[in-house]
């Protein structure tokens, strides 16, 4: 019998930050797939739709809209909202019909800053924008069976 090979793992955010720490992480590994909004746009229902996420065993997504400050904007509250809700909702469908781990990076502006130290089980108390389309996209994740939602640190 010839054993199955391990399914692939997909990076979603190439470009931005933690996408480009991975990027160069995981250098020359084959079996890791770091795309970029050119490939991947999760803000375009049909980008995601043509996209082949059957490989793939785990999802990494490192693709998030960060400008905190540029959140609490009328255009940026719709760019928050369609990037770090809508597309996580399209991540988690992906992960669901493909049965892939979604490993899901979260903030801690998800917190209203009150705690000095917070726990897994703590609800979210967001202030501003971000942290709220943030605490959205980490519940819509929440509701896999097999997820790893993580906070920064520091």
């Amino acid at each position: 019998m010839v054993p199955v090979p391990p399914r692939r793992t997909l990076v979603t955010g190439g470009n931005g930050q933690l996408g480009r720490a991975l990027a160069a992480l995981w250098a020359g590994r084959a079996d890791v797939d770091i795309v970029d909004r050119t490939r991947l746009d999760l803000a375009d229902p049909a980008s995601v739709d043509a996209f082949d996420f059957s490989p793939y065993g785990a999802i990494i997504n490192a693709a998030a809209y960060t400008a905190v400050d540029a959140a609490e904007t009328t255009e940026g509250r719709r760019e928050a909202w369609a990037v770090n809700v809508t597309a996580v909702a399209r991540l988690v469908e992906a992960a669901r019909t493909h049965r892939a781990t979604l490993v899901h990076v979260s903030s801690d502006y998800v917190f209203d800053g009150t705690a000095a130290l917070h726990h897994e089980d703590e609800p979210p108390s967001p202030l501003g924008v971000y942290g709220q389309t943030k605490a959205a996209g980490d519940q819509l994740v929440g509701s896999l069976p097999d997820t790893t939602s993580c906070a920064p640190v520091g």
